[in-house]
């Protein structure tokens, strides 16, 4: 593809992109990731009632919010 070609971003594209929203939900997968533990040690934490799940319909999302203040509280404990 050539310069002529090849799609060029816009002002707009790039403001766009930087400003896009952080989510405020994340799936079970990106929880894991986020936390650094398996999806074991997730359902775990849901069922012991230390992690809060956001369900909607029959997806199951958390809270960003929720995990930071989950990492926080074990940070402050130590």
């Amino acid at each position: 593809m050539s310069e002529a070609t090849s799609p060029q971003m816009t002002t707009a594209d790039r403001a766009a992109t930087v400003a896009a929203p952080a989510p405020l939900l994340v799936t079970v997968r990106q929880a894991c990731q986020m936390l650094g533990l398996g999806r074991t040690s997730i359902h775990h934490l849901v069922r012991s009632g230390q992690l809060k799940p956001v369900r909607i319909g029959s997806s199951v999302r958390f809270s960003v919010e929720h995990l930071r203040e989950f990492v926080v509280a074990r940070s402050a404990d130590r």
